[in-house]
């Protein structure tokens, strides 16, 4: 991969290029450059190999990545060219340790700001309607005064 990378000609504004010139439809290019690196698997339909990525599996990384390293979502949006919040949504995925990291840092900015300790709690197991336990976290809402409203997820 690194002898890849260290013959790859910068300058171009575009990832996929021929002697800088744009390639219109990339999907050889793409089958290709998979083949190569070895991010192929068996069709099962056909038996032929083909890419086990699909190109805009790396869009939606790229969202998550640049989210996570504190990147403002309306930049996010702008490199990643999305054009709306709801398309965007589609693409910034949130999970279970999403949303525990949301509620310690909004613990944490409030005890700084008012001396508060919520007593969060932490995940604990509650039975589901069906009898089976799962995981759920209890997140912080709101906070007005001295009410606090809590939600269950």
């Amino acid at each position: 991969m690194h002898s890849l990378q260290s013959k790859r000609r910068f300058g171009f504004p575009y990832v996929f290029h021929r002697d800088g010139h744009r390639i219109k439809d990339f999907r050889d290019v793409w089958r290709s450059a998979c083949k190569r690196i070895g991010l192929q698997v068996k069709d099962e339909k056909t038996g032929r190999m083909i890419p086990s990525k699909l190109f805009h599996d790396f869009r939606r990384t790229a969202v998550r990545n640049m989210v996570r390293a504190g990147v403002h979502e309306r930049v996010a949006m702008v490199i990643s060219g999305h054009k709306t919040r709801s398309i965007f949504d589609r693409y910034n995925i949130i999970n279970q340790d999403d949303l525990k990291d949301a509620i310690q840092k909004q613990e944490k900015y409030l005890q700084l700001q008012n001396g508060y300790n919520l007593g969060t709690p932490q995940i604990e197991n509650v039975p589901t309607e069906k009898g089976h336990a799962h995981n759920s976290l209890i997140l912080l809402a709101e906070v007005h005064g001295n009410r606090t409203h809590l939600g269950r997820f």
